[in-house]
């Protein structure tokens, strides 16, 4: 019965070490897949704040282009209205009616570019903005995730 005994404590401990030894390779499995999504986060990070920096400085651009239509279509406005008023006093003038159509043509195709212009500058903003979102939301996932490796490292280590 000692023999039988010493056996079955024998094999328990056998067993058992066993089971210690699978679940440290899976606590560092776990520690491992951590790291990876970590580095994972970081990198979607970097790139997010490398397009926003692009993003931004594009928007510059983007403002002094829409700023410039909008002067033409400004100063293309001011002829049309200045043509305009001398065809008023002149309605019979062919040649005038010619060039008050044409600037009137260029004052709305003006107008157009310059309210397309000023669209792109809103969207523009937008993905900034867009980008923006997504950099908070991605810095305070790498917080959460740093804190449960944290947790993991310390389960682990004890």
């Amino acid at each position: 019965m000692n023999m039988k005994f010493l056996l079955v404590l024998f094999g328990v401990i056998w067993y058992s070490s066993f089971l210690v030894a699978q679940e440290a390779r899976i606590d560092s499995t776990r520690l491992l897949k951590k790291q990876s999504e970590i580095l994972k986060v970081e990198t979607e990070l970097l790139e997010c704040r490398s397009k926003l920096e692009n993003l931004e400085s594009e928007l510059g651009n983007k403002i002094k282009s829409a700023d410039s239509w909008d002067e033409r279509a400004r100063k293309a406005a001011e002829e049309n209205s200045f043509l305009a008023l001398r065809l008023n006093n002149d309605p019979t003038d062919r040649k005038l009616a010619r060039k008050a159509h044409k600037a009137a043509k260029a004052a709305r195709k003006d107008a157009k570019r310059a309210r397309k212009a000023k669209s792109r500058v809103e969207s523009h903003r937008r993905s900034i903005e867009s980008v923006r979102k997504k950099i908070e939301s991605l810095e305070k996932r790498l917080d959460r995730l740093r804190a449960e490796l944290q947790q993991y490292q310390v389960t682990f280590n004890q």
